[in-house]
């Protein structure tokens, strides 16, 4: 080969003494890998193999420096150590994951180390600067080629296949465009138009060649990585603008049309809204971090392979959860302390621009890769699907990343890795052309621009991991909580006649230890609020927020209290106040018909119904997830508690009772109803336009006119609007367990806007920007049927441990809301509305029943209807609130089902 030295007959002692360094700092590199893989083989998570593997890279990094000690004694001496760090721990972590993959790995690594030692050994690359024009042809061959004839991988079609090898043409084309700009500037201080031009269209073409393959992350690199070579000239910024314009362009195209970039983009933003769908690889990684914290599960203690492509894209989150931050900081440290390395070499060679800029931008490929990959880990960036340098699988990527490394260590030689050095040997002193000084100033900026990027990028581990770690290894939906969930007894669930919703089953796989799951029996309907257990899914709701308490994690607390609780470690059960048979009276009654029901005792807050329809089976919820997330009724959501609604004329009693409490009303106002009022220029008008007449007020609310209501509630102040109906919309001053009902506040209008007669007339009447909960309609409705007073709901009763120890839930003490006066003759109107008026379909034969029906409109123009009731009327101790989302008129559609709700409560009680 021209150019190639293989012996040497003397060796400088300073060359010596940088081998033997070498040698020290390759031995250093050595000791954390095999530490970690001898942690991991106590573990029983590897074997003799991929112990064996680990001494077959230590041989070949022994090799490789053996050969630049023969040959190259002059080369970088801390190069060589930084990637044997890098690819013994991935090579680590690989055979954790999949020893098959770090096989493979192994021999990829072999043929790498060989390819960069022989370019190390090569000096004929000013000759490669003419070339520059052959490097874009052939990059745009590359990717033209893969636009043709390329294999779709994950979306993109960015791989070329020939029989069983298959590689990323994208790999080699990185290193030619970065010849492609050295070659294209060579030594010029700045490019003049005709070059200028030539650099953008050329840049354009191929990158518009990649976005066509749908290979976004590697458009995003080439466009980083540009940016970055720009800024080694004078007029860079002429160079950059157009790039950015295109590439600003892409985005908000691919944005816009491509809806795997949306989800892509929208999980960056925000990977809890899709938890299980777009954000799910986000969060596994996130997770995984969090997990790991500080110190890390130690290798082979953790779950890494959770996270989707762990092996490839998100190897250093694998990392992360077994080796810690601790554990992390060293590889992102030694990617840096990598590529500042080569900016120094670069600097050292600015007497030849055309391979200042050749190694520079071999460093800063390395620099621009490690912070997009790692960056999308942390949310600082939209994730790509790029390997990280020397870390993660990928024999196309280790081999150009090796031969990019071979370049460096080309270069540094005759002291240029020394970065101390002002001047290399070879190289005549005397003035400076103004051109270098320029490249050397610009090379210094940008490696301290690109140590402060990766102080911010540090920081970003740092807070995922020491920060929030803690929340994020004790989140529900994190699949590690649920694998050591999985791995211990767990109390069950049950109603308020000790019926089992959720009981505890013991899973045997043969060879594996015992796994304790679940089987439900429950209605779907109470699916949203019961929550779920499933590997994959993590916990949700009830089995969520009291899941220390089932599997015996929350007695500790109670030990250091001195309450009498079941043993630490020892199962519990959860008893709820809801009526199981009740609860699957409530399904078949709404099934098929989207919407919810509540039934509660008026006297202290009990919930004996929660029902959100459409629901799902907790049990088969993991096989049923993409179809129950796709679903646009949303049978995920638990609209009982979370929803909000337009009560419509439902509201209307709790209007009156305000009215009457604060003194607006006397009870004895009758009105004239024409079928329609205007208010402050707003026309209200009852159903159809109908026209009642002279009204008094059980006549009003019986036939829910709109002309009175709206009077009624532009009369009402807005101080009694916040005060006393406030609280039922908003959830303030009602001391709720979100553990147990995760209640979801309405709206009002904003305190500091001004509550105009016509907005007050529109919530007299259930609507305007008025919005609440059945749950929320349900706590205000007992307030009128128990005399004025308001409860705090309740599901959970209490939970009971080994021996018949545990906690009872503790009944909170109801408040005053309106007054007995007012709530007496409030329940009158509510009995002429079943008795006389548009709730005679609630009426229980043998009962007094009272209530009052709604239609509200609801999204889309749809017409929600509502009933809210109670009874018996003299002692009221069941409230029940129904919603059908689009069932029309309340008293033809919702009230029916409130009947048999009643009917079947009171029954229950007798």
């Amino acid at each position: 080969m021209s150019g190639v030295q293989v012996k040497r007959s003397s060796m400088p002692a300073a060359y010596l003494m940088a081998r033997r360094r070498e040698l020290r700092l390759l031995l250093l590199s050595f000791v954390p890998v095999t530490l970690a893989g001898l942690t991991g083989f106590l573990a029983g998570k590897s074997g003799k193999p991929d112990l064996f593997l680990l001494l077959v890279h230590a041989g070949l990094f022994l090799l490789a420096s053996l050969v630049l000690r023969l040959a190259r004694s002059d080369a970088d001496p801390v190069l060589l150590p930084l990637l044997s760090f890098l690819t013994g721990i991935s090579l680590l972590v690989l055979a954790r994951l999949d020893p098959f993959l770090a096989h493979r790995q192994s021999i990829w690594l072999a043929v790498s180390l060989g390819t960069m030692t022989i370019v190390s050994l090569w000096d004929g690359y000013p000759k490669l600067e003419r070339w520059w024009p052959l490097a874009l042809l052939a990059s745009l061959a590359l990717a033209g080629i893969t636009l043709v004839a390329g294999v779709r991988v994950g979306g993109a079609r960015a791989w070329l296949r020939w029989g069983g090898f298959q590689f990323q043409p994208v790999e080699p084309i990185k290193l030619l465009f970065v010849l492609f700009f050295a070659g294209l500037v060579s030594d010029r201080e700045e490019l003049d138009r005709g070059s200028r031009w030539v650099a953008i269209l050329g840049v354009l073409l191929l990158l518009g060649l990649v976005v066509l393959q749908r290979d976004l992350g590697s458009a995003f690199l080439l466009v980083a990585l540009f940016v970055l070579l720009a800024a080694t000239v004078r007029d860079g910024v002429r160079l950059v603008w157009p790039i950015a314009a295109f590439a600003g362009a892409v985005l908000t195209a691919a944005y816009l049309v491509l809806p795997y970039v949306t989800m892509r983009i929208e999980a960056w933003l925000d990977p809890w809204r899709a938890p299980h769908s777009s954000g799910y690889q986000t969060l596994q990684a996130l997770y995984a971090l969090g997990s790991g914290g500080l110190f890390g599960s130690g290798v082979g203690l953790g779950s890494p392979e959770r996270i989707p492509a762990a092996a490839t894209d998100y190897l250093l989150a694998a990392w992360g959860e077994e080796g810690g931050f601790l554990g992390l900081l060293p590889v992102l440290v030694a990617l840096l302390l990598l590529v500042v390395r080569g900016l120094a070499i670069a600097r050292q060679r600015t007497g030849q621009p055309f391979l200042a800029r050749l190694t520079a931008g071999g460093a800063l490929l390395f620099a621009a890769q490690g912070f997009i990959i790692a960056g999308g880990i942390v949310r600082l960036l939209p994730l790509t699907g790029l390997p990280f340098p020397f870390f993660g699988y990928g024999g196309s990527s280790l081999l150009v990343n090796s031969l990019v490394a071979g370049i460096l260590l080309a270069h540094s030689r005759g002291r240029g890795w020394d970065i101390a050095s002002s001047n290399r040997p070879d190289e005549p002193a005397g003035p400076e052309p103004a051109s270098t000084g320029l490249l050397r100033h610009r090379l210094l900026w940008l490696g301290r621009g690109v140590m402060a990027a990766y102080v911010i990028l540090i920081a970003g581990f740092s807070y995922w991991q020491v920060v929030q770690g803690p929340s994020l290894a004790a989140r529900p939906d994190n699949p590690r909580l649920v694998a050591r969930t999985l791995g211990v007894p767990r109390g069950g669930i049950y109603d308020r006649r000790d019926r089992p919703l959720a009981e505890p089953i013991i899973a045997v796989k043969p060879g594996d230890k015992e796994q304790f799951t679940r089987r439900y029996d429950v209605d779907p309907t109470f699916g949203p609020h019961l929550g779920y257990l499933d590997p994959r899914l993590g916990l949700a709701g009830l089995e969520a927020s009291y899941s220390s308490w089932l599997v015996g994690e929350e007695r500790s607390l109670l030990t250091a209290l001195g309450v009498p609780h079941a043993p630490a470690g020892a199962p519990a059960d959860l008893f709820l106040t809801l009526d199981g048979d009740l609860q699957r009276l409530a399904g078949r009654l709404l099934r098929g018909r989207p919407g919810a029901a509540v039934v509660l005792d008026p006297r202290a807050g009990a919930i004996r119904v929660l029902a959100s329809s459409p629901g799902f089976n907790p049990e088969t919820v993991g096989d049923d997830w993409d179809e129950l997330r796709q679903d646009p009724l949303q049978p995920l959501f638990p609209r009982a508690v979370s929803g909000r609604y337009a009560p419509g004329s439902a509201w209307k009693p709790l209007v009156l009772a305000a009215a009457l409490d604060r003194g607006v009303l006397n009870g004895d106002e009758t009105f004239d109803d024409q079928g329609a009022v205007v208010i402050d220029g707003n026309r209200i008008a009852n159903a159809d336009e109908r026209a009642w007449g002279r009204l008094d007020l059980d006549s009003a609310l019986a036939v829910s006119s709109n002309v009175v209501f709206a009077q009624i509630g532009a009369a009402l102040p807005p101080a009694a609007w916040m005060e006393l109906l406030g609280p039922i919309v908003t959830w303030n001053g009602i001391e709720v367990d979100r553990r147990q009902l995760p209640v979801t506040p309405g709206s009002l209008p904003p305190p500091g806007e001004r509550w105009s007669r016509v907005a007050r007339a529109e919530m007299g009447i259930g609507q305007g920007p008025l919005a609440l909960s059945p749950l929320a309609l349900a706590v205000g409705t007992a307030a009128i049927a128990n005399g004025g007073w308001l409860v705090t709901p309740y599901l959970v009763e209490e939970g009971v441990g080994r021996g018949g120890t545990g906690w009872r839930e503790p009944v909170r003490e109801p408040k005053r809301l309106f007054s007995a006066e007012a709530t007496a003759r409030v329940r009158r109107a509510m009995r002429a509305v079943v008795v006389r008026g548009t709730g005679r379909t609630a009426e229980v034969y043998g009962e007094k029943v009272a209530g009052k029906t709604g239609t509200a409109n609801g999204p889309g123009g749809r017409e929600d209807a509502w009933f809210v009731g109670f009874a018996p009327y003299d002692e009221p101790r069941v409230v029940v609130v129904v919603v059908i989302e689009g069932g029309g008129a309340g008293g033809r559609t919702a009230a029916p089902v409130a009947r048999e709700l009643i009917s079947a409560a009171l029954a229950s009680l007798r």
